[in-house]
């Protein structure tokens, strides 16, 4: 990478787009989506990102980040050749929110049923200001199941980025995958 190379951070969404849906503290039995992972590593093998991350409500608190860590974190890891940099709680994003927001209030409920995955994550991303300016800047892009294609470029931040649809990409050979 050249010092004038934007950084690449990959998010990727659990339930649905890397994982079939659990029920709570079921990491052990998660079970990999192969449809989807297939397109994950399709967008890793082209994009080759600088760091990898999970971006999921589907781990609410550090107690289920435990749970993913020791039961699925690894297998996903192999399975997509990569290792996970960050895996942010909702619990973390909150907080992220709160200060992006300059609130002093914000809880999960906001966030799932208010705010949603897709402006939390560019929330989230707003969060990274200071270390995107600190060099080149950084390209982000959230792969998940629920959200609507899009693209965005704070140029003052030196941030930019999408959002992807998994469910609207094709697969490694071009074929749309339901």
């Amino acid at each position: 990478m050249t010092s004038t190379e934007k950084r690449r951070h990959l998010h990727l969404d659990l339930e649905d787009t890397l994982i079939h849906p659990i029920t709570a503290n079921s990491w052990w039995q998660a079970r990999p989506r192969q449809d989807t992972l297939m397109k994950v590593k399709a967008f890793i093998k082209e994009w080759q990102p600088h760091s990898v991350n999970i971006f999921s409500f589907a781990i609410w608190t550090p107690h289920e980040l435990d749970g993913f860590n020791q039961g699925l974190r690894g297998h996903l890891e192999d399975e997509l050749g990569v290792k996970f940099q960050a895996v942010p709680t909702v619990d973390d994003m909150i907080a992220v929110g709160k200060r992006v927001l300059q609130v002093n209030v914000l809880d999960m409920d906001d966030i799932l049923h208010f705010i949603g995955k897709q402006d939390t994550f560019r929330f989230c991303m707003r969060g990274l200001e200071t270390m995107a300016k600190a060099g080149p800047g950084i390209d982000v892009v959230l792969l998940d199941d629920v959200v609507y294609n899009e693209s965005f470029d704070w140029p003052d931040m030196k941030i930019s980025g999408r959002i992807l649809n998994i469910l609207d990409m094709k697969d490694q050979h071009g074929i749309d995958q339901p």
